[in-house]
């Protein structure tokens, strides 16, 4: 028994440090792939926190509180080296959500073959670690629910509140890093009601301990924003932002032909799509950040200019948004660059190279869930609100990537280890070494 707890021990210990080294090579050794998302906006407003000021209205909306105040907090302990240490620390979390894909494969399947060949494709995937060099909400946000959602499925044998509450704890962590996750929490509550185990009245009182933590989670930033801005926030607040990326002109231009749309420059602050690039400088000049905010003061207004411009672009271009729509389903569900955007030899090789993955995945979940609906429910579910999401408000590649493909991951190892038992591929290669 010491010697089998020894021997997992070390694999994970084994896993986590090559997972970290590789993460670590990846963000100080290779020049290459430079990812510079956020940063600066976070650079902004975690110095505005510093000062005092913990406003963080970004114009289009209103950003999730956890990375600025972490990278506040940071600054406080180095000011100099405040980049080193969250990407230090970002290589950290990501390795560690590694072991916890490890952990969680085995809860879902009992094989360690399976978890192994998820863990290591995990460690190794590019997309799994692409965004760790850049500092953002990305790492941050895949590895708290990646482990928020082990612990969610260890309550179906411990049956332990402990659990719940740890679970209910990352998943706050979750959204307040990027609050797109929300719509899925709606769907743990199903997934609690759902385990056997528990009686009516205890599915109904592990229901309300977690809602009642996570909303407990919302209220500083919550209550702040109400009184500053007339709106309580969960975690970010710009929905109808996302819902005019995925339902305007530029919407249009940037995922169905593939070309960037030009606003005009003349009417900067009023035309809807240079207040998307509000906090992105050089995009837009913090100059024009600020004649912003003394056009439209109230957050209210502006997310109204958002979903009222969205909802007149789709009554006046129906067939456009209906071309818009049925691309983002076929992107969301097949996995490829675009291939307005890229060359053919690319979007070519990336098909070779994702589809066979997104495929053993997709088997992999439909094959899962016949067996135990009970345990795997989960990441349906978590399928299907991500493509609400997608296909309702914004496709996003990377919201896809960082939510949906660890676990795709996951399944994908399920299906190689089902179909080698299947179709026993080393009897076969064996049969075929000795006929030669």
């Amino acid at each position: 028994m010491f010697k089998k707890l020894s021997s997992i021990n070390y694999h994970l210990s084994s896993i986590f440090i090559i997972s970290l080294i590789v993460r670590l090579i990846y963000c100080f050794a290779m020049p290459i792939f430079p990812v510079r998302l956020d940063e600066q906006r976070y650079d902004i407003l975690s110095n505005q926190i510093i000062n005092g000021n913990y406003n963080l209205d970004a114009i289009s909306f209103i950003c999730a509180p956890l990375i600025p105040f972490f990278i506040a907090l940071i600054k406080c302990i180095s000011i100099n080296y405040w980049q080193e240490i969250m990407l230090v620390f970002q290589c950290f979390l990501s390795a560690l959500s590694v072991v916890y894909l490890f952990k969680l494969t085995d809860l879902l399947f009992k094989n360690k073959q399976i978890s192994a060949i998820a863990a290591w494709f995990y460690c190794f995937y590019p997309m799994t670690f692409y965004y760790v060099k850049n500092i953002g909400q990305e790492t941050v946000y895949q590895s708290f629910l990646i482990m928020s959602i082990y612990f969610l499925i260890k309550l179906i044998e411990s049956e332990n509140k402990r659990d719940l509450i740890i679970s209910a704890i990352l998943f706050s962590l979750c959204f307040l890093t990027k609050g797109i996750i929300l719509f899925w929490s709606p769907f743990i509550v199903f997934f609690i009601f759902k385990i056997k185990a528990f009686d009516k009245r205890q599915k109904f009182i592990n229901s309300l301990i977690f809602s009642s933590l996570c909303l407990l989670f919302t209220m500083p930033f919550g209550f702040y924003n109400l009184q500053k801005h007339g709106v309580y926030t969960f975690s970010s607040d710009g929905l109808p932002t996302y819902f005019w990326f995925g339902n305007s002109e530029f919407g249009y231009h940037q995922d169905y032909l593939g070309t960037i749309y030009n606003a005009n420059s003349n009417n900067e602050i009023k035309d809807t799509a240079k207040l998307i690039y509000d906090m992105s400088p050089p995009n837009v000049s913090m100059e024009t950040y600020q004649k912003a905010l003394q056009l439209y003061p109230l957050e209210q207004e502006r997310q109204a200019i958002f979903k009222r411009n969205a909802l007149n672009w789709i009554k006046n271009n129906p067939e456009r948004f209906v071309e818009l729509k049925i691309n983002g389903v076929i992107r969301f569900v097949v996995p490829s660059v675009n291939y307005k955007i890229y060359p053919l030899s690319i979007w070519l090789l990336s098909l070779i190279i994702f589809v066979p993955f997104y495929f053993l995945a997709y088997w992999g979940i439909l094959k899962s869930i016949k067996i135990d609906f009970e345990k795997h429910n989960w990441v349906l579910t978590l399928f299907l609100a991500m493509f609400v999401f997608s296909t309702l408000f914004a496709f996003g590649t990377r919201f896809k990537t960082i939510t949906l493909e660890p676990f795709y991951i996951i399944y994908a190892a399920f299906s190689v280890y089902y179909l080698s038992i299947e179709f026993d591929f080393l009897t076969i290669v064996n049969k075929i070494k000795w006929a030669k």
